[in-house]
């Protein structure tokens, strides 16, 4: 969790959709994703998929995690990427894949 936690003052560059699952690309690592995955703004309103712009080239302020429930990952502009980590949400082995280019990869 020590090399996640890292991920933080760090810039998210982008967010794209990859067939079933999405893929974050933060400075230092790739996230991929494939556990349901909501992007809501400070007024907790959800982000559709052509507003992403809005949080790209942004700071990650703060990951929370709780192990067996969710992943948040808080930008500068107080935008929130919420990942489900309910046994019943997932859709394949892992939930969350990071690789980063260090050549290192956690899987959640």
């Amino acid at each position: 969790m020590e090399e996640i936690l890292q991920l933080e003052k760090k810039y998210l560059n982008k967010i794209e959709k990859v067939e079933d699952y999405y893929q974050i690309y933060i400075e230092t690592a790739i996230i991929n994703v494939y556990n349901p995955m909501k992007i809501y703004d400070f007024n907790e309103s959800v982000i559709l998929k052509k507003e992403w712009h809005k949080i790209t080239e942004r700071r990650i302020s703060k990951i929370y995690y709780e192990e067996s429930s969710f992943m948040e990952i808080e930008l500068d502009n107080k935008n929130i990427i919420f990942i489900s980590l309910l046994d019943d949400d997932y859709s394949s082995p892992e939930a969350i894949v990071f690789n980063f280019n260090s050549g290192k990869i956690i899987v959640v």
